[in-house]
Formats: C-alpha cells, structure tokens, sequence
C-alpha cells in the first residue's frame, strides 16, 4: 500500500494536503523537467545525532533507496505521513532504522537542563531537540535522475552514547566523524554527501556548535 504524505503547494504553506508518495516525487521531478523549479513540498524530519563526546553519527543511505542511494546523509530522515507530527515520526524513526527509543523535546525547552535529568539513559535512548523548521529546494538523485525537491523540513539534534543497532533493510551504515574528520572528508569526497546534509551542516553551523556546547565537557 501507497503510503500518503504531508504535501503542500509552495505559494501555501500553511495547509497540509494528502498525497501519495510516489504521486508526489513523481509529478515534482515532471515538474521540475518542464519548469526547472519545484510547486510543492514534501514535509520531512530530519534528524543529527552526536555522541556524548561531540562526534557525528552519520548514516550511508542504502544502495536500494530511490532517493541519494549510498550517499553520507543525516543520521536518519524520514517524510511525515498525513496526520501524523514531527515528533512522533522522529520517535517511530529511531526505533525503526536504529532501534533505540528517544525523548523527543520542542524547540523552546532548556536543553542543557533537559540533558542533565536525562543523561543516565543517554546509552539506551537518545534525547532529541527540534532545532528549526523552515522550507527550503534540495538538489537529489531520484532514480538516478538529477531533480531538485522542496522540503518543508523539521531539523532535529540529539545525543546518543550506546552502540549502533541498525535496520539494513533501511540504512546501510553509520560513520561516527570528528568534527575535523567530517570536515576533510566533505572538502576530499564532496560528492559523497547529500546535498540536504550539506545544507544542514552550513546553515545551522552556529546553533550546532551552541547544541554541542550543552553537552558536558
């Protein structure tokens, strides 16, 4: 069964329209051959994970996705079927694809506070914060054609100390990267990132470091 997604049209982001997933990406990269430019968003969750030690928890996207197949991506995305909230898919999604639990907390809420009531658990869950939400256009192979999709994404960050479970039949593996390691592997191999990572990693680089500066020394 077709699964039906959150959509909306880019002159209206304010309501939410049902729409089968492959309807959508299917008429968006039409769309985008005949006009160059997406109409419509998908709305997704996006989620990067941290160690306590401040290192990236990066997933290489499995080689049989339509979307990026076998690129260094977030830890996990997901788009958010119709009806349901960010936060809830950002909890279905981590004991889906990592098979940990996680606590799933709103922009507004103390972090640092939050971490350190929560920190005992941190090797058998993670603890996550929607850092922003916004929409954007992301340059993405679709089924190996060069397309660029809208996404009308919520940007999360966590931490998470325990060893990674994996679901290969959606993620083919997680890369732990030092700061430093994760930025000489993006200026040697640039095209082994998804241009949503990239994103991410440029445009929140300064709310990043202030996640980061949370979690203690």
């Amino acid at each position: 069964m077709s699964q039906i997604v959150s959509t909306y049209l880019l002159d209206d982001l304010e309501e939410s329209l049902s729409m089968e997933r492959e309807e959508f990406f299917e008429s968006q990269v039409q769309t985008f051959r005949d006009l160059g430019r997406p109409t419509r968003a998908v709305e997704v969750v996006d989620l990067i994970l941290f160690t306590p030690k401040k290192e990236f928890i990066l997933q290489r996207r499995s080689s049989n996705k339509l979307e990026n197949a076998g690129l260094i991506d977030t830890t996990i995305g997901a788009i958010v079927p119709f009806g349901r909230s960010p936060a809830f898919v950002v909890m279905a999604s981590t004991l889906r694809e990592l098979k940990i639990p996680s606590f799933v907390f709103g922009e507004g809420e103390d972090f640092k506070e939050t971490y350190q009531l929560l920190e005992t658990y941190v090797n058998n869950s993670a603890i996550v914060q929607l850092a922003d939400s916004r929409t954007a256009n992301f340059k993405k192979t679709y089924n190996g054609e060069s397309v660029v999709i809208a996404n009308k994404y919520h940007l999360y960050l966590g931490v998470y100390g325990g060893p990674a479970h994996m679901n290969l039949a959606e993620v083919a593996g997680l890369t732990v990267f030092s700061a430093s390691t994760l930025q000489a592997e993006r200026a040697s191999k640039p095209e082994s990132f998804t241009s949503d990572l990239v994103f991410f990693l440029d445009e929140y680089e300064k709310k990043i470091g202030a996640f980061l500066r949370n979690l203690p020394t």
